[in-house]
């Protein structure tokens, strides 16, 4: 039996899932111990531990197959749960969380609702932004934005994020894309940093 046959099932498993998913999910993984029968695997939280188990059952199963044999056992135990002092495969990055308070918010200060421009095909985006903003989370909460390229989509969201700076100077508000946000969101939850995160 190799030493490490979760290093294999890892090799079969990149082959069957999206890159993305590949290092959010299984490349934190460490491999613990292979008692012939059930083969232990250290991840960094529940969360992980649940997310595979749940969205990835069938493809590591199909993965010890392939490598190994049926019937091996894979349990997932939580870093410091397993009472061993095993080497990580990487190090890892920590994760830098930015307090919401920074001067940088990233909004543009050009764009407000007095510099907006109303027309037909944008008046009511308009009136529902300056509702929300004038009384946030009570009045279209949660605000979806749609429409086509330059009706004031990012302008709105931007003036929204400035007028509540105006009245409520030391409010927690960072305009980020929803990329950065996933990111951010994922490494929080890989390093086990949720609520720093928040």
């Amino acid at each position: 039996m190799p030493p490490n046959i979760w290093s294999q099932v890892l090799s079969r498993i990149e082959t069957k899932v999206n890159r993305h998913s590949f290092y959010t999910w299984f490349r934190p993984t460490v491999f613990v111990e292979d008692s012939g029968e059930q083969v232990t695997i250290r991840v960094p939280n529940e969360l992980f531990r649940d997310w595979l188990t749940k969205h990835y059952a069938g493809v590591i199963n199909e993965a010890v197959t392939e490598v190994q044999r049926d019937g091996m056992q894979i349990a997932f135990v939580i870093d410091g749960q397993t009472g061993k002092t095993v080497e990580r495969q990487e190090q890892k990055p920590p994760v830098a969380v930015v307090p919401a308070g920074v001067p940088s918010r990233g909004l543009n200060p050009r764009y407000l609702f007095e510099t907006f421009v109303v027309g037909s095909s944008n008046q009511f985006a308009h009136a529902a932004s300056l509702a929300v903003a004038e009384a946030p989370s009570r009045s279209y909460n949660p605000l979806y934005l749609y429409g086509g390229v330059g009706l004031g989509k990012t302008h709105l969201m931007h003036a929204i994020g400035q007028y509540l700076l105006t009245q409520t100077p030391d409010l927690k508000l960072v305009y980020i894309s929803s990329e950065r946000f996933m990111n951010e969101m994922i490494n929080a939850i890989r390093h086990d940093r949720i609520l720093d995160f928040r």
